[in-house]
């Protein structure tokens, strides 16, 4: 832990830094790729598998989850006048946001590739 009185080295925010970075990048990859699939899947007059309803019905919403990555910062903002505070914490959050951000990923190319499996199986 950090002493109070000392500053947070800046290359201890790195890591943090460049994981939320990442995030955001797949948070916007997937809301361009569900985008997408709802165009496809539109046309398709088949009854869609839950997971891919369920995707394409909440997509819209994942980019708020980069709050979870950038909440760290502002508080860091806040504190740039006062004694700093141990990073550890904002690493642990920042490694929660790529992780969350990479499952949706997944799930993401999963509820796409549902409904060929299941049109594939009936024909």
């Amino acid at each position: 832990m950090a002493n109070e009185n000392e500053p947070v080295e800046p290359r201890s925010l790195i890591l943090p830094i460049m994981l939320t970075a990442l995030s955001a990048l797949i948070y916007m990859a997937v809301f361009y790729y569900g985008e997408q699939m709802r165009e496809l899947f539109q046309g398709f007059g088949a009854d869609l598998p839950p997971l891919t309803r369920f995707f394409l019905a909440s997509y819209k919403y994942y980019g708020f989850l980069l709050l979870i990555g950038v909440v760290p910062y502002i508080f860091d903002l806040r504190q740039r006048n006062r004694p700093a505070v141990d990073s550890r914490w904002q690493q642990g959050v920042a490694w929660a946001s790529f992780w969350l951000s990479t499952a949706l990923f997944a799930l993401s190319i999963v509820a796409a590739y549902l409904p060929i499996f299941q049109l594939g199986a009936i024909i």
